[in-house]
């Protein structure tokens, strides 16, 4: 890569620099991408950037293939269209995949994509995002369906809490893969036999009741992750944090969704944010 920007920075004996960079601003290209920060490009012309791209492209070895790539990715913020077009493309891979896990048509999540758009201002101009705000939408759409025919099929079995009946465990079982699809984190059977009214509730599609459910459920990862059976026992700023986790995302309407990973991962991580051990809960 040296070569390349030496190059670069060599004139032509009359004072003409290659693509007529600047100096300084070649040499803090330079150390950007071998520090791995993102690259400045705001004192170059959209010429210059695609000359110092196809100068490192052509220089063919590993480390300079990379630092094309991440000077394309950087100049996405100083072309609106190419950053749009990128978008556009890897909305298009989303959609798909999304349509193939879920069992549903691509046109009507491309539908969907496009009604989120026209109806968010936050989504309006990055159809990547608001492809994945679809997926995730409809996933739970589908997961609270689900969850909903299972309690319909399953609920007078569980009440009766007889588990000397596999039929108990097999109607357990059905909620509980049906509340996992539908808030994409693991649950035990404790948790849904302890809270079995909010379940039924939630599963109506009740904004309030969902997101009372959210928060229990935020409130039962992070005991089993502190090793406690009662949240009560956690201290203050932990059980604020928890709060955050369960209110991460906006109310449950159009264009706002759980975000799955996020939802458990922020949650197992509040110990760590926390510093806070087991004997000290």
């Amino acid at each position: 890569m040296g070569d390349v920007f030496s190059r670069i920075s060599t004139d032509d004996g009359k004072g003409n620099k290659m693509f007529g960079i600047d100096e300084d601003a070649i040499k803090s290209i330079e150390s950007d991408l071998a520090s791995g920060n993102e690259v400045d490009l705001s004192v170059l012309s959209p010429e210059q950037i695609n000359g110092l791209k196809e100068e490192l492209i052509a220089a063919g070895d590993s480390i300079s293939l990379a630092h094309a790539q991440a000077i394309s990715d950087a100049a996405m913020k100083y072309d609106p269209q190419a950053f749009k077009e990128r978008m556009d493309a890897e909305a298009e891979g989303i959609i798909k995949e999304g349509s193939a896990q879920l069992d549903m048509t691509s046109e009507s999540l491309e539908a969907y994509t496009e009604h989120l758009m026209e109806n968010n201002d936050v989504l309006a101009d990055n159809k990547k995002i608001a492809a994945e705000v679809a997926v995730e939408s409809a996933r739970f759409s589908i997961g609270l369906d689900k969850l909903e025919k299972a309690l319909d099929d399953n609920i007078d079995t569980i009440k009766k809490a007889d588990k000397t009946n596999l039929d108990y465990f097999e109607s357990l079982g059905e909620v509980q893969s049906a509340l996992e699809d539908a808030f994409g984190v693991e649950i035990d059977s404790d948790f849904i036999e302890s809270h079995l009214e909010e379940i039924q509730a939630a599963a109506t599609g009740d904004i309030e009741a969902v997101e009372a459910l959210r928060e229990l459920l935020a409130q039962d990862i992070i005991c089993n992750v502190m090793g406690v059976s009662n949240f009560d026992q956690l201290n203050t700023d932990l059980q604020t944090l928890a709060t955050d986790v369960a209110d991460m995302s906006t109310d449950i309407e159009v264009g706002a969704v759980l975000n799955d990973g996020e939802f458990l991962q922020k949650a197992q991580n509040l110990v760590t944010q926390t510093g806070m051990s087991v004997e000290e809960a």
